[in-house]
């Protein structure tokens, strides 16, 4: 099975998945608009430009929620010094909630008028982008562990975008890595 395919697919699946309109904020043309990258709207947009892209949602996604958490601007932050607890502190709180499925559970509520589908959609994007990201580290520096440990959250993700092919390619090399 070649990973980097899978890579490629996986990123143009989250393309597919969190694609919206122009109008929907925090979803991919919203933010294909906003940073004017025009080219990512074809139905198999450049590989390189659209890791590209998804870095910069991420990392702008991760920068914001450090100076949301922390309350005070990532200069400010820097140089305050924070200890190694205070900083495990916002991290944990960043994760718990912009991007688990604990943020997902907690925003949403019994009335679905109440519920924030923007943040709900940005927690999802998030959640996949942060799953790409880790995959496109694992398989660069040769990790199967790493790998081995997203096969099911790549099978859903696959199966979810209706990449029905990538779908039973995982599902049969994680029969046959169980089996052996």
């Amino acid at each position: 099975m070649l990973w980097t395919h899978i890579q490629l697919n996986l990123i143009w699946a989250i393309l597919h998945i969190h694609h919206g309109s122009i109008e929907d904020a925090g979803c991919m043309q919203y933010y294909i608009s906003l940073l004017g990258r025009v080219r990512l709207g074809a139905e198999h947009p450049d590989y390189r430009t659209l890791i590209s892209f998804a870095t910069q949602i991420l990392v702008g996604h991760v920068l914001l929620y450090w100076e949301t958490v922390s309350k005070r601007r990532l200069a400010a932050l820097a140089e305050a010094k924070p200890t190694f607890e205070e900083m495990k502190s916002f991290a944990t709180n960043i994760y718990h909630t912009y991007i688990s499925s604990r943020a997902l559970h907690e925003i949403s509520g019994v009335d679905p008028e109440s519920e924030d589908g923007v943040l709900r959609n940005i927690i999802l994007l998030n959640h996949d982008l942060l799953i790409f990201h880790e995959l496109d580290l694992a398989v660069s520096s040769g990790d199967f562990g790493r790998v081995e440990i997203f096969l099911g959250a790549l099978t859903m993700i696959f199966a979810g975008a209706g990449c029905k092919n990538d779908t039973g390619k995982l599902l049969h090399f994680i029969q046959n890595l169980k089996k052996n």
